[in-house]
């Protein structure tokens, strides 16, 4: 990412958003650098419950070159991540309105759930985005 911008607010030259405003992701152009650039990382994602680990990664590579035409630029990004996950929840259900033996009144759970949810996800993406500017003759 190049930039966030956070708006509260809608001004007059931007499209309007919802109620709570608009954010405004952007990204990096071939231009936003002056020279040739590779960037990368790698990390691991590391699921407690499942007791495993899995990789992730992130690589940019960005150029510029002059030509007859102008100046032109490419870049290219790509990123992987893997997670293995699991996750355990305890619910209680609504309490309901309860007569007891005595006539008294009492307010019971109409039961209880426990739940686990292991899963894997995936993700891959890639990015390209190419510039050029015009060479005024």
């Amino acid at each position: 990412m190049a930039a966030v911008s956070v708006y509260k607010s809608s001004t007059a030259d931007q499209i309007e958003g919802g109620i709570g405003g608009s954010v405004d992701l952007r990204t990096h152009m071939p231009f936003d650098y002056d020279k040739a650039e590779f960037n990368g990382s790698v990390g691991a994602n590391y699921g407690d419950f499942r007791k495993s680990v899995r990789p992730q990664g992130s690589a940019l590579y960005t150029n510029r070159w002059t030509t007859r035409i102008g100046e032109i630029g490419l870049l290219l990004s790509a990123s992987y991540s893997d997670i293995a996950s699991r996750y355990d929840t305890f619910q209680m259900e609504p309490y309901f309105q309860q007569t007891l033996y005595d006539g008294h009144t009492a307010f019971t759970p109409g039961g209880y759930d426990w739940r686990d949810q292991t899963y894997n996800r995936q993700r891959v993406g890639m990015y390209e985005a190419s510039s050029g500017s015009r060479r005024i003759v």
